[in-house]
């Protein structure tokens, strides 16, 4: 009964919110009606903080180490190939799903950003007319949207329909991309011929200018859409991008005006669903195009207004960053629940500028740790070719980065070993109350463990998860995301493996799995850091028919051991209990034999976790309640090369089994630690 009148609560609410969604909080409206008032954003580039392409002083002065880079991008660009998207492989996509068919759309883009990047530190013209073959070819390209974006369209279908341009990632991205060239080149660019900048201007009003400011044309990720009750990453992402256009491009002042209006309301209206305890429920993977672009949209408009309109400071943005430095678990593993990746880093010197200009130590120092090779004593020197701010932005902050570096090594007494491991060890636990999600650290052991509920944005249907890691060894593993296809975003969503709740570490109660839907949801999550204990009843992440009065799950973390404990209360049994545990690494069950020569006992079984090479392991025993058997199920993983570089060729799932006539009522424990032969 509870269940019912919290879904019909749920439809209540969602249906008020149609129509308009209400700005809790208006920390980017409020800061732009203060910067108007103080005259700021007017039509016109003199606001950008970068030098024209005929200050060649200040260019040569621009860029440090990542100088280089940018030229070996630019000539490997100066090779390809520049290639139309054609209406077969528009139709192909509709009948394969296969975003690989897309490439050549992505490549073009980090093409012309290499191109411009490299000819701006130069300055030679070198690069110039190559670069125009790829706008040339764009300019006149039907459509910039993706094949997997055009469905957004009123058609449904894959083609790209005459008079509807729907702003997408893709097409948004390119459209900053191509408004920032226009910026820089326009006067070389006249010299060959006056209709390359009219081509890309017309280009830029037909695929952003406009439709972005047309009402019939209302872009879903705009916010106030009929059946849209929240955002995601789309948010950010396109209005970062669209503003840049604008700001860069727009000569009307009204238009101008409306634009960024529309566009600090949206930023509001995204802001909504971010907790203030400042966490990602779309995952660590995810940072980079959410945050991260909550943050570039933040600084393009704070460049914009001459730091008339300054969001950046804030408590939340300074906890929205350290989401991303809280959840690395060391050796490039990453806390990967929901649609993430177990190995993602990000985009380095962005974090750097984020935690620069938001006044984050920790995202700083995390930062700088990763860029250090201690292998060859030497800082690395990305540039993402994903989105020209960001290249724009790593070449500008170039200095403030290598001075921060080199006080750090200064620090601890020129020891790149010493310096990463001092940098990283600021980096504790944390209890993210809102979004329900601990992760706790005792010496070598670390756990992430998640509540929550399965209407979360990229959602597996795991509330109650746990992943744990020893020494920075994969053990319990969260598959996370695999190569995306037709389904991922569809309705047959959960069908797919890696997001089924069967391949997850939580049980399967009376033969049912976990449904999606925020209404199935954990009650009573609870965290005590110094304790290490995390706690939730997750009975409410299943359907009725699980007859699950309740499911308290605790995961408990000391140095040197893991206790899971699941206390459970059923008004029926209709099917044993199940409990699954994904590992990555070496199964022995009992009765076998391990590599060293040891024959696992009744009630125990050993696993042994690999760093990621595969050069060195840690090895555990797992025990489990009496009265429950264990299977092995292997996942082969060679038909996806996504997961397949993440985990190697398999994942395996142990499973534990009741027996048929288990009890209604009890608990089930297991214990995981080092194991001692």
């Amino acid at each position: 009964m509870n269940r019912i009148l919290t879904t019909i609560c749920s439809l209540l609410l969602a249906f008020s919110a149609v129509g308009q969604i209400k700005v809790q909080n208006a920390i980017f409206g409020d800061a732009f009606e203060a910067a108007m008032a103080q005259g700021a954003f007017k039509p016109g580039s003199d606001w950008m903080p970068y030098p024209a392409y005929s200050d060649r002083q200040a260019w040569e002065s621009i860029g440090g180490e990542y100088r280089e880079t940018v030229m070996e991008l630019a000539e490997k660009a100066m090779k390809y190939e520049w290639k139309p998207i054609l209406a077969s492989t528009y139709l192909e996509y509709e009948k394969t799903g296969n975003r690989a068919l897309m490439k050549d759309n992505y490549d073009s883009r980090k093409h012309i950003a290499a191109l411009a990047a490299a000819e701006l530190l130069e300055g030679k013209g070198r690069f110039i007319s190559h670069m125009v073959d790829g706008l040339w070819m764009l300019s006149q390209q039907y459509s910039w949207s993706h094949a997997q974006h055009t469905r957004y369209q009123s058609s449904k279908r894959t083609l790209p329909m005459d008079g509807e341009r729907p702003i997408t990632l893709h097409s948004s991205n390119l459209g900053s991309t191509m408004a920032y060239v226009l910026y820089f080149f326009k006067e070389e660019f006249d010299k060959m011929d006056p209709s390359i900048a009219l081509s890309i201007k017309e280009a830029l009003k037909k695929n952003v200018l406009d439709p972005y400011l047309d009402p019939r044309m209302k872009q879903w990720w705009q916010g106030d859409v009929e059946g849209v009750a929240s955002l995601n990453n789309w948010s950010p992402y396109c209005t970062s991008n669209v503003v840049t256009v604008f700001l860069l491009c727009e000569d009307d002042p009204k238009r101008l005006e409306k634009a960024l209006r529309q566009s600090v309301r949206t930023m509001d209206l995204y802001m909504n669903n971010i907790p203030s305890d400042g966490a990602c429920d779309e995952g660590p993977s995810y940072w980079d195009m959410s945050t991260g672009k909550v943050y570039d949209y933040a600084k393009v408009m704070y460049d914009a207004s001459r730091g008339r309109m300054d969001v950046l400071k804030s408590d939340l943005m300074c906890r929205m960053g350290e989401f991303k430095s809280k959840t690395y678990f060391g050796d490039g593993y990453v806390m990967n629940f929901a649609d993430g990746k177990c190995r993602d880093i990000g985009d380095l010197t962005m974090m750097f500028r984020y935690a620069k200009d938001t006044g984050s130590k920790e995202l700083a120092d995390f930062a700088i740790a990763q860029l250090a090779v201690q292998s060859n004593k030497t800082f690395k020197a990305p540039v993402g070719l994903t989105y020209m701010f960001r290249v724009l932005e790593t070449l500008r902050y170039a200095p403030a980065l290598h001075k921060a570096q080199q006080d750090a090594l200064a620090e601890y007494g020129g020891d790149f070993r010493k310096m990463k491991k001092g940098l990283l060890s600021g980096i504790g636990s944390v209890w993210y109350d809102q979004t329900e999600c601990a992760i706790l650290r005792k010496g070598k052991w670390t756990l992430a463990a998640k509540a929550g509920n399965n209407g979360e944005r990229h959602n597996h249907n795991d509330v109650g998860c746990g992943i744990l890691y020893v020494n920075s060894r994969p053990v319990i593993v969260d598959p996370g995301v695999g190569t995306y296809v037709k389904d991922t975003f569809g309705p047959n969503r959960y069908t797919i493996w890696n997001n089924s709740s069967q391949w997850h570490s939580v049980p399967v109660i009376n033969g049912q799995a976990q449904v999606k839907g925020k209404e199935h949801a954990a009650a009573g999550a609870s965290c005590d850091i110094e304790r290490a204990v995390f706690s939730a009843d997750i009975s409410g992440a299943y359907p009725e028919d699980a007859s699950c009065l309740m499911w308290n799950r605790t995961w408990t973390l000391s140095d040197g051991e893991l206790v899971l404990t699941d206390r459970y209360e059923l008004s029926r049994r209709t099917a044993p209990d199940v409990e699954n545990i994904i590992v990555r690494g070496d199964v022995v069950l009992p009765g076998n034999v391990t590599q060293g020569g040891y024959k696992v006992r009744k009630g125990e079984i050993v696993i042994t976790a690999y760093s990621y090479t595969g050069k060195s392991s840690e090895t555990l025993i797992m025990t489990y309640p009496e009265g429950m058997t264990p299977s092995l199920t292997e996942r082969d993983l060679t038909d996806d090369i996504r997961m397949e570089r993440a985990w190697g060729k398999t994942l395996t799932r142990i499973t534990f089994t009741s027996k048929a006539k288990a009890p209604l009522k009890g608990q089930y424990e297991f214990r995981i630690k080092p194991f001692e032969n």
